[in-house]
């Protein structure tokens, strides 16, 4: 069978907006990125270090340069968990308030379509657990 999970939809979500106990107190403050089609992937792989057992997780996807560019400039002074929902219907919260995800930016200046249009958001964390389904 073939996987038909990719990712529909990303949120980014301020950890000012988690309670203690890890859920969303206002979905209202939720920031939809509005990502290109089929560009969204995540990968949470478990992994063990001198530490013991943690999950690596990455998410990335591609959104339209636009007069908003500033807007996800902005998102790196902040810190935050990212929701993320798959096409199987199933909705993921991503970090913590304690753990809350890094996030690039990546652009380049050649001269591919992707290059000129285009930048790539990339969050990433290695978290001591994995991540919790919610529903929104």
């Amino acid at each position: 069978m073939d996987n038909t999970g990719g990712l529909v939809k990303i949120y980014v979500c301020p950890v000012s907006n988690i309670s203690d106990s890890g859920q969303i107190i206002d979905q209202e403050r939720l920031i939809q990125v509005n990502f290109i089609l089929d560009s969204a992937k995540r990968k949470c792989t478990r992994k063990d270090d001198k530490n013991g057992e943690y999950y690596d997780l990455k998410i990335e996807c591609t959104v339209a340069r636009s007069d908003k560019d500033n807007f996800y400039t902005e998102l790196l002074l902040n810190n935050f968990v990212v929701i993320t929902s798959d096409s199987n219907n199933i909705t993921r919260i991503d970090g913590t308030r304690n753990e809350p995800l890094r996030y690039e930016i990546e652009s380049d200046t050649g001269e591919e379509f992707e290059d000129l249009n285009c930048v790539k958001l990339k969050f990433s964390r290695k978290l001591r657990f994995p991540s919790p389904l919610i529903s929104l």
